[in-house]
């Protein structure tokens, strides 16, 4: 199975392609660990990642899906039109964005929004949608044991909720959005070492799925599911066809 993953920047889907590679300038990002960590290794899954930047604009022939969505919706709209014109390299989408949002109501609609905009599309490309509630670092900040291996001390600070985490953006130093909190965590991890790309990437890579879906059950839980019903992934742990 050949998968198209798009997403946000190089923090969700790395700086080079394909999978792995040490250094600052091939730093794989944290939807590549993510993936592997999921996937049926019974399945072959080559993976192109490509970041909103290098989607193409939207053809001319475009116009008929104005008026346009706005917010992630549009980017899952551009995604979904840049796979379907790649049609013959792949197989599979995955459009990965950031909810901005703890708010359960808000999630559903976001998620809601970006499968209505990919509908409209036509394409009969299946898709996978991965909308982190309320960001990706909240996944990232699910598993306390990947922090311990990385050298934070104090893991009380780490959030029990990570869903619900959320703070001014404009206060990196005390703020309790997500990425903030990340950032500041993996300063005092003192086995955590790199870029901000890299050490998403070692975290996602080391952390337990099964503890990234009991602390983000809504967000994680629909993206393992999806990944499952496509055929990708192994089923979580909760599904029946796992005991079957």
């Amino acid at each position: 199975m050949r998968a198209l993953v798009i997403g946000e920047g190089r923090h969700d889907v790395g700086s080079r392609d394909p999978d792995a590679s040490e250094g600052r300038d091939g730093a794989p990002g944290w939807s590549q660990a993510i993936l592997e960590l999921l996937r049926d290794t019974a399945i072959p899954l080559t993976r192109t990642h490509v970041p909103f930047a290098r989607m193409l604009p939207l053809p001319s022939n475009s116009r008929k899906f104005q008026p346009y969505p706005k917010g992630p919706a549009f980017n899952a709209l551009r995604a979904k039109v840049y796979a379907d014109l790649n049609k013959v390299d792949f197989d599979i989408l995955i459009f990965i964005t950031d909810a901005d949002t703890p708010d359960n109501r808000e999630w559903h609609d976001v998620y809601a929004a970006i499968e209505e905009a990919m509908t409209r599309v036509g394409s009969p490309m299946p898709h996978v949608v991965c909308v982190p509630k309320s960001m990706s670092e909240s996944w990232l900040l699910a598993d306390s044991e990947a922090w311990r291996r990385a050298g934070l001390e104090d893991l009380g600070q780490l959030p029990k909720d990570p869903e619900e985490c959320w703070g001014d953006d404009h206060r990196p130093d005390t703020s309790d959005r997500p990425k903030h909190l990340f950032n500041r965590l993996g300063k005092q991890a003192h086995d955590l070492c790199g870029s901000g790309t890299e050490r998403r990437y070692r975290i996602a890579a080391t952390s337990d799925p099964r503890m990234l879906l009991e602390k983000c059950p809504l967000s994680f839980r629909a993206f393992w599911k999806r990944l499952h019903d496509v055929g990708i992934a192994i089923p979580p742990p909760d599904d029946p066809m796992r005991r079957r």
